[in-house]
């Protein structure tokens, strides 16, 4: 077990006697999007201090108008319109990132299209809810930051909505090489393997700010990023909101994964539902009906090919439900099944052709390649038949 996530509470949670230490950045620039900022700011902790930075000067000028009730945001900055978040977060804010303990760095975001709003909204509600939840959340997350001295970077899980996947599809995309040569310039020693998928996507968190120190204290410049308009992908921004947990990790901190309960119930309920439709997807078109069937798959197609090679004739040994899966199976994969052997019964379900049905004494052509096809219990007694009858060329599925 990993142990890398971490659920508090979004309604409860114990007074911090000193905020001296915690800040919380915000990085916006979308003018459509400040009540959203707004109601979250609401949430932090009146001495918890707040930094807000920029590159919209017209949202600067309604930030100023609309925040007078916040008496903790210290600063409003303007910042080059280059970078976006990132270099917000290690050249506009590095000198808070110096000055203070506990930092929480978040971000607005913007939908590329029409189709995407509810995906990109969803991104975002995600990241605003596990960061800044409520007061007594954020409590909680400071709280658990000084109580577990190694977590040194907590972060929102990665995005999950019906269009963008990554949070369950490998999140390196074009990134993998370039998120090496960022760890090794900043002379992180840190082994990354790339069927590790990365834990950081989207650049909001909670830190300690001694965690990220080789990052944010490398001498950045605005030229050091793309400029407008930013690739989709592949870019040293998309390389640096990766490399975090490896920051941290060269550091000796561990990265947790955090979530309001709240929202981790909504998240969890989901995640169930979309596991369904997808096994029966999976059922229905490969017969394929658990996770481990799944993660067999690539293994199993490569012995049933293997196994089948060049035989003209191909036998289903069972007629039942395994059997059926297996039909779906190897019709993925392209094999013609000649027919179904059973061991007596003759009664012909309705999904088998008629006259494919055989009985294992009346299969003459002991040459035959044979899939047994049957439930687990009984596989090691259809062996043993199968073997009794001098068939040789047997496969069990």
């Amino acid at each position: 077990m990993k142990n890398r996530y971490c659920i508090l509470q979004k309604k409860e949670g114990s007074l911090i006697k000193d905020y001296s230490t915690s800040v919380v950045v915000v990085y916006l620039y979308y003018l459509d999007k400040i009540e959203i900022c707004l109601k979250y700011l609401k949430n932090i902790p009146q001495k918890v201090d707040v930094y807000i930075i920029t590159s919209n000067v017209k949202l600067k000028e309604l930030l100023e108008k609309n925040c007078c009730e916040f008496k903790n945001i210290k600063e409003i900055r303007i910042k080059q319109n280059r970078g976006r978040d990132i270099s917000a977060m290690l050249i506009s804010a590095k000198d808070i990132f110096i000055n203070y303990k506990y930092v929480c760095f978040i971000h607005d975001k913007m939908a590329k299209n029409k189709d995407m709003i509810p995906d990109t909204e969803k991104w975002v509600s995600n990241m605003f809810e596990n960061m800044l939840g409520s007061e007594n959340y954020i409590n909680n997350v400071l709280n658990y930051m000084k109580n577990n001295k190694k977590v040194g970077l907590m972060i929102p899980p990665a995005p999950y909505s019906k269009n963008i996947s990554r949070w369950y599809t490998n999140s390196w995309l074009k990134n993998y090489n370039n998120t090496v040569k960022l760890l090794e310039m900043l002379g992180c020693n840190n082994v990354i393997e790339y069927k590790d998928y990365p834990l950081a996507i989207g650049n909001a968190f909670w830190c300690r700010s001694e965690a990220l120190k080789k990052l944010y204290e490398h001498n950045w410049k605005y030229e050091d990023f793309d400029d407008e308009p930013l690739k989709m992908d592949g870019t040293i921004s998309h390389a640096i909101e990766r490399a975090l947990p490896y920051v941290a990790d060269d550091s000796g901190y561990i990265t947790k994964v955090v979530m309001n309960n709240v929202w981790a119930e909504c998240f969890l309920e989901e995640i169930q539902d979309d596991m369904i439709k997808t096994f029966d997807i999976l059922s229905d078109e490969y017969g394929i009906r658990s996770l481990t069937e799944l993660r067999n798959y690539p293994k199993r197609k490569k012995e049933i090919l293997e196994f089948v090679g060049k035989s003209k004739e191909v036998y289903i040994y069972g007629a039942g439900d395994r059997a059926k899966d297996c039909v779906k199976y190897l019709q993925k994969l392209n094999i013609h099944i000649k027919g179904y052997i059973v061991t007596e019964n003759l009664n012909e379900p309705d999904w088998i052709e008629s006259g494919k049905l055989y009985s294992v004494s009346s299969v003459k052509n002991k040459n035959i390649s044979i899939i047994i096809a049957v439930s687990i219990n009984y596989q090691q007694d259809i062996l043993h038949i199968l073997k009794e009858n001098k068939f040789r060329r047997i496969y069990l599925f």
